[in-house]
């Protein structure tokens, strides 16, 4: 869950940036304020943000195995948001 949490705040980050500023320009100038310097590319970003995701879907996978109903759904629930978060990443880099 932890790695998911990395690109969703990502994720968030933009949509409150792409809100409060008029022209693209401002809005990546004043996004990539808030980056630390590995993601200041906003392409390298994504790639990386792409692999937290898949990272956050094979340890999910593979703690589905636990008998409590809790971790089964919580395991779930990671596999299918980020699932949903690589193909919202991948669709914003075309």
């Amino acid at each position: 869950m932890v790695f998911f949490l990395i690109p969703l705040g990502y994720t968030l980050l933009w949509i409150w940036i792409f809100n409060m500023y008029g022209n693209h320009a401002d809005r990546v100038a004043q996004f990539t304020k808030f980056l630390p310097p590995l993601f200041k590319n906003p392409g390298r970003a994504t790639l990386l943000f792409i692999l937290f995701c898949i990272i956050a879907i094979v340890l999910s996978a593979t703690s589905m195995k636990y008998e409590k109903p809790q971790m089964k759904n919580l395991s779930l629930l990671t596999v299918v948001l980020s699932s949903l978060m690589i193909l919202w990443l991948l669709f914003t880099m075309m």
